[in-house]
């Protein structure tokens, strides 16, 4: 952190406290130097603080650095002070170059000042820790708490009495503002805002408050710019409110990053993060609106926006809005693939009914491939309102064609068993009294297939011929209803 490698104190050579009089002391020693053209190192130059080069423009800068009383104490923040004997202890062991001495100075400083709490006889210890904390890159949360502790307590005028002019003191309020803009702006050299607002998480709220909305500012006037300018043009063009969404949408990322920033309970971003949702929302709409027959990827398109918005939504009823347009339009596309797969199958399995039933001479073979045309047509139509429908069409003509085959001859009962088998999967979609008619024909058929039975029930003939009427009947809704079908989904 250069505000301690590069502190006027530290250039100087001196620490913070340091009177008037031995300040114009060290500075004579200096300028001796400086006159043999060396300026040597001097003793607070500790690991771990960085090599520096010191020059005459360097020292003539450091102290004018400190010629105001705020800026002393400005720069006192971000070094060290020897207020008492424990500081003095620390600072010479800081002194003593010795490696061993200086970490012991170090965990000393960051044990002391994690286990109590400031007091009229530690506060020096506060800003001594936290300076070495921050000099370390280390607990950087607990080295800005402890430094906000210190600029927060009764203590803090002491500590400016220590080291300011007493005749001119500096504001308190705004050496604390200087200090947050300052070390903010150290931080954003190598990190990003979120690890820079959780390096401030201890601190007071007002504090954590004022270090989110500064990191953020830009990117929240970007997105709510962004979102006028969304609007606008979707109200410009309410037919291309799709793809000004989708513009919109590249900054999710930006929000995502903001609500990490500021959590759930964040009124502002809340507001902001659903103003973001709604526009996204009312361009789906807008564009819906525009289409006068949607088209399927209409309605996939919409529901991503509808989808998208949701994840930033904050309002119960900006959610509650998208929650029932995402339901509608899943089902909207959820009946598109219906309709199509019916559109798609009812017409085929008509025409294999049409070829079966139009063959002059038909055999067991005939109803056996028929079926294993149909079946898989029926499972493709599973779910859909017209399976059921189907069903019984199919059934009632292998049913009857096989009973009608199987009265003709005997030879046709274990062929016409096996279709029954397949039949025997459908029954569950049979209408009551198709199913009971099933059931009935397919004991008869066990009990001729087991030879307990030579011969055909009296009624079969009967009743196969009033299953195939049934089923003409019900071949002549389908056809009627598929064309309804057809043209209801084809607008």
């Amino acid at each position: 952190m250069l505000s301690i490698s590069q502190n006027p104190y530290r250039i100087i050579g001196v620490v913070a406290n340091v009177s008037e009089k031995e300040l114009l002391k060290q500075k004579n020693k200096i300028k001796a130097f400086a006159r043999t053209g060396k300026i040597p190192d001097f003793e607070l130059d500790f690991p771990p603080l960085p090599t520096i080069s010191r020059t005459t423009e360097s020292i003539d800068h450091a102290f004018s650095q400190i010629e105001l009383a705020e800026d002393k104490v400005f720069q006192a923040l971000f070094w060290l002070v020897n207020l008492n004997a424990f500081d003095n202890v620390i600072i010479e062991k800081l002194k003593s170059q010795d490696s061993e001495l200086i970490q012991d100075a170090l965990g000393t400083l960051e044990n002391l000042c994690n286990h109590t709490q400031i007091n009229q006889n530690n506060f020096s210890r506060y800003n001594n820790a936290s300076t070495v904390l921050l000099l370390q890159g280390i607990e950087v949360a607990s080295a800005v708490r402890l430094k906000y502790e210190l600029l927060n307590s009764s203590y803090f005028d002491d500590f400016i009495l220590a080291i300011a002019d007493k005749t001119v003191l500096p504001q308190k309020q705004k050496l604390i503002e200087r200090f947050t803009d300052k070390l903010i702006s150290e931080f954003q050299k190598n990190h990003e805002p979120y690890r820079i607002i959780s390096f401030f998480k201890k601190s007071p709220e007002e504090i954590q408050r004022k270090v989110k909305n500064l990191l953020t500012a830009d990117k929240v006037h970007k997105i709510e710019h962004a979102i006028e300018i969304c609007e606008q043009k979707r109200k410009n063009n309410p037919s291309e409110a799709n793809n000004f969404a989708y513009t919109l949408i590249e900054l999710r990322n930006d929000v995502a990053n903001l609500a990490r920033i500021f959590g759930k309970k964040d009124v502002a971003f809340n507001m902001l993060s659903d103003n973001f949702a709604d526009e996204i929302r009312s361009c789906a709409v807008s564009y819906f609106n525009e289409q006068d027959e949607p088209e399927l990827y209409v309605y996939e398109e919409c529901l991503e926006l509808f989808s998208l918005a949701r994840d930033f939504a904050k309002n119960p009823q900006t959610i509650q809005r998208l929650d029932n347009e995402i339901s509608q339009f899943e089902e909207s596309v959820k009946n598109y693939h219906q309709n199509k797969k019916v559109n798609n199958t009812v017409p085929r399995i008509i025409e294999k009914t049409e070829q079966l039933k139009n063959k002059p001479y038909i055999n067991i073979i005939d109803v056996d491939k028929y079926l294993d045309d149909t079946l898989p047509l029926l499972r493709e139509l599973k779910g859909t309102e017209t399976h059921a429908l189907m069903v019984n069409i199919v059934a009632s003509v292998a049913m009857g064609k096989t009973i009608v085959l199987v009265n003709r001859s005997n030879s046709n009962v274990r062929q016409a068993t096996q279709i029954f088998n397949a039949l025997n999967t459908q029954t569950d979609y049979m209408d009551y009294e198709l199913r009971a008619h099933f059931r009935k024909n397919y004991e008869e058929l066990k009990k001729m297939n087991a030879g307990r039975n030579s011969v055909s029930y009296s009624n079969s003939s009967s009743d196969s011929g009033d299953i195939e009427m049934d089923a003409i009947c019900l071949i002549v809704k389908i056809i009627i209803g598929a064309i309804i079908l057809i043209n209801l989904f084809s607008h």
